[in-house]
């Protein structure tokens, strides 16, 4: 787990490589699972990608303003540490903050919820499947 400052707040983040998109799917299911099961309790965002749009999406990171979420879901992801370049990681912490914000406004309850986002440019990101 590192800490990485972004806007003048530390935001904890993981990032795991995995040999196929198959298996950064699995461990991404695995750990929004458990996010799920704790209720969105663990104020962290899980994003499946690729270092780039046209690549396939092996990589799960988890990134969270408190420590707490990054610790209980990084045991769960597997996969091969890898160390994100801080324009990406910048990327995928103004999403989460984006999410918070937009939930926060909206006036619904705490929880854990599956939002699929459009790809910003240099990553592709989770999307619902059906």
């Amino acid at each position: 787990m590192r800490v990485h400052e972004y806007g003048g707040v530390p935001w904890w983040w993981v990032c795991r490589e995995f040999t196929s998109g198959a298996k950064a799917r699995e461990a991404y299911l695995r750990v929004d699972d458990e996010a799920r099961a704790q209720l969105g309790a663990l104020d962290a965002g899980v994003y499946r990608h690729g270092p780039g749009d046209d690549v396939e999406q092996r990589f799960v990171t988890i990134v969270s303003h408190r420590q707490r979420g990054v610790r209980w879901l990084a045991p769960l992801l597997g996969g091969r540490d890898y160390m994100l370049s801080t324009p990406l990681l910048d990327i995928l912490i103004k999403r989460r903050v984006e999410v918070i914000a937009t939930l926060y406004k909206s006036g619904l309850p705490a929880g854990s919820y599956r939002i699929p986002h459009e790809k910003p440019e240099g990553f592709m990101v989770e999307k619902e499947e059906d």
